[in-house]
């Protein structure tokens, strides 16, 4: 008998210890996202920061002699109205910018060549992806 209330007895705090533990639920409805914690939040925009940051660094070094400081100048980037960085996706702007364009392509308005990588080989896909990043905040 005292074997049986021992067994029920643990039986019972295991009950207990599962259902405080909520066996892996996040606490939200099956179906409902769960919410993303502030310092997610928080996380995520300073690694866009630093990724906007870095952008405009590589920018300055590999862009803005021909683009100027903001890019509206020579082969302008933003445009007045947001032009061609604004209406292209960021994947699209970073094809772009490693494959260049040469002048005697149609879509070429002015007249001179956009080198791959604007001319800076060393530029890899994470630094074409900042420089993305920072073309988009200006535009």
């Amino acid at each position: 008998m005292k074997a049986n209330r021992t067994i029920a007895l643990l039986l019972a705090v295991l009950a207990l210890v599962a259902s405080a533990c909520g066996g892996g639920d996040d606490g939200t409805d099956e179906g409902e996202p769960a919410t993303t914690s502030s310092a997610e939040t928080d996380s995520t925009s300073e690694e866009a920061t630093a990724s906007v940051e870095a952008g405009q660094e590589l920018y300055v070094a590999s862009c803005q002699s021909c683009h100027g400081a903001d890019g509206t100048i020579g082969p302008e980037l933003p445009g007045a109205d947001g032009g061609f960085v604004a209406s292209t996706s960021p994947e699209e702007l970073a094809a772009f910018i490693k494959a260049g364009r040469l002048s005697s392509d149609p879509d070429n308005t002015t007249g001179l060549d956009m080198p791959v990588k604007g001319g800076n080989p060393a530029l890899g896909d994470d630094d074409i992806n900042n420089i993305v990043a920072y073309l988009k905040s200006i535009s």
